[in-house]
């Protein structure tokens, strides 16, 4: 199977991958934190997809404590898994097309 990209999504690609290197070595210097919280990983990338990625075991929720304590998940394998989805979404429309003589 071959893939054609078109410029614009490789351009994408290889700036989501800067990002996401960036954003690691911020995270490994100890400039931002590598988790967040339940609440804003729904509010980032949406609380179904979230959901979904546990659902799947794309991504585990860790817990600070027990009972009422706050839920958390890595920051980077949520963007990680965001930026994925998005190119995967892309290719699929890319491979409908093909088959659709477009």
């Amino acid at each position: 199977m071959s893939v054609t990209l078109e410029l614009h999504e490789l351009t994408s690609m290889f700036k989501d991958v800067a990002e996401l290197g960036a954003k690691n070595a911020l995270m490994q210097a100890g400039l931002t934190k590598p988790t967040i919280s339940q609440t804003k990983a729904y509010e980032l990338y949406g609380r179904k997809i979230v959901e979904r990625w546990v659902r799947e075991g794309l991504i585990e929720p860790k817990k600070d404590g027990d009972k009422n304590a706050t839920v958390r998940y890595d920051h980077l394998l949520l963007d990680l898994l965001s930026k994925s989805s998005n190119h995967i979404s892309f290719f699929k429309f890319q491979n409908k097309l093909n088959r659709n003589g477009n």
